[in-house]
């Protein structure tokens, strides 16, 4: 074997092994981001989730019930229907203090 076949077969063999280190190293990476996406639905799908989506959708729909009346609209029935919890605790922290003023006024 010649000299110069050697070194091509040398140089080959390095670009073949950088070629594997990366797969790999993209394979790790696809598999951390897997791994990601697995734990957000796992959250997603878990009462706290679904209590952040409903309190992120109710604060949302009202920031946006004026000028986008149409997207706030289908928050709130996302909310509502799929994601009570969060939706109805939220929603229930301003009428709270009202009833309570009330109450205490009835009971004067």
């Amino acid at each position: 074997m010649n000299k110069e076949h050697r070194k091509q077969q040398l140089k080959e063999n390095r670009e073949a092994r950088k070629g594997l280190a990366l797969r790999h190293e993209l394979r790790h990476e696809q598999q951390a981001q897997k791994s990601a996406r697995l734990d957000a639905l796992e959250l997603f799908q878990s009462p706290r989730g679904r209590y952040i989506v409903g309190q992120a959708l109710y604060i949302a729909s009202e920031k946006l019930k004026n000028s986008e009346p149409s997207n706030a609209s289908h928050m709130r029935f996302l909310g509502e229907k799929l994601f009570g919890i969060g939706w109805h605790i939220e929603s229930t922290k301003k009428v709270i203090p009202s009833l309570m003023k009330k109450a205490v006024a009835n009971a004067r």
